[in-house]
């Protein structure tokens, strides 16, 4: 048992070794992408600061500061930000896509040498799947993926700055908050896992029943008992249907959005208690507030952001078992001796034709 233990977690750490081998060929791609998220999110949680800090000193009766500065300030790091924004997703794309080519080159690259006996075993219609659904899942896994840690980036920034910035009661509040918030997000991919998992086989086990309705002997075997094979197709797609329905009913339950609002109107009713009690002030208020409700972009985000990672690790565990499932046949180009190149001109000395004596069907030759 321990040694099958051992096994699976070798194969595991293999083809997640194995994928990140394809994303570290982009390395610049790959730090720009976590240095623009880390940079979003800083932005992100700033400005809402900035702007509790206005709200405060506006209601100062000695405040003379411009207020059209402030404002055009605060715009200009929100334009900033929706910039790097714009690059991160841009960046993340682009380390998506070639991440893809440089798996779908060694993917190739592999099957080709593979000895007959694997190519007796699999499906087509399989290989077809991996080639593209199960590529292309990996492309949007490491495009989208930067979006599954945001909020978790963004709600470690958020803590800091409210204990930094505010008081330490405002921070007890909503620690309870946030344990529960990183609670649903665990359990939600956990109870996801399953079904993302099994979506990409039963992908394929469509795949696998088309490519063999268009195989030549199938064909007549079709047409022989049509209803039988109809059944088949209609059972492999009611299995991708039940799988699918499943994994939406999941979906449906995701709760750490109403854990960020259900601590917007915990701490809107709290906060107005503290200002009354002058624990606290209306810009603190304000800030506070507006902290939680940038959560709820990126919290959207895990939403499908979700699905794309637990895809995108299910389909390079496929691709690789695939891969690595038997040794492949190489020709031993270093054992051929490859004969030198020879100048000259090749001559035939007393070469004779002899043309049998065939009567009135004796061939003509033109003279050349």
């Amino acid at each position: 048992m321990q040694m099958l233990m051992d096994e699976g977690k070798n194969s595991t750490l293999n083809y997640i070794k194995w994928l990140f081998k394809h994303v570290f060929h982009h390395k610049i791609l790959f730090f720009s992408n976590i240095i623009g998220i880390i940079l979003v999110t800083y932005t992100r949680l700033v400005i809402p600061i900035r702007i509790g800090e206005i709200l405060d000193s506006i209601m100062q009766p000695d405040f003379s500061e411009n207020i059209l500065l402030i404002i055009t300030i605060l715009f200009g790091m929100y334009l900033l930000r929706n910039f790097i924004e714009y690059a991160t997703w841009m960046i993340g794309h682009n380390l998506g896509s070639k991440t893809e080519k440089s798996m779908r080159s060694e993917f190739f690259e592999n099957i080709q040498h593979k000895p007959l006996s694997f190519h007796d075993q699999i499906k087509t219609g399989d290989l077809q799947a991996l080639a593209t659904n199960d590529l292309r899942v990996v492309n949007t896994m490491v495009a989208h993926g930067s979006f599954y840690i945001y909020p978790f980036v963004q709600s470690a920034i958020a803590v800091g700055l409210q204990y930094q910035s505010f008081d330490y009661r405002i921070v007890s509040i909503i620690l309870p908050f946030l344990a529960l918030y990183i609670y649903f997000v665990l359990q939600y991919r956990k109870k996801l896992t399953p079904f993302s998992k099994l979506a990409l086989s039963k992908h394929a086990d469509i795949t696998v029943t088309l490519q063999n309705s268009l195989n030549g002997a199938h064909v007549t075997q079709t047409f022989c008992a049509e209803r039988v094979e109809l059944n088949k197709f209609t059972q492999v797609v009611k299995a991708y249907r039940k799988n699918w329905l499943q994994e939406n009913r999941v979906q449906a339950k995701f709760y750490p959005l109403l854990v960020i609002y259900a601590a917007i109107g915990t701490m809107l009713i709290v906060g107005c208690i503290f200002i009354q009690k002058g624990f606290m002030t209306v810009g603190d208020l304000t800030a506070i507030n507006l902290l939680l409700l940038t959560l709820i972009q990126p919290t959207e985000m895990i939403f499908w952001a979700t699905k794309d990672m637990i895809g995108g690790f299910g389909a390079s565990e496929r691709l690789y078992s695939t891969i690595s499932s038997q040794e492949n046949e190489f020709y031993q180009n270093h054992l051929v001796i490859k004969s030198p190149e020879i100048e000259g001109k090749i001559q035939f000395q007393n070469v004779n034709f002899h043309i049998p004596q065939m009567g009135k069907n004796r061939p003509k030759f033109s003279i050349i």
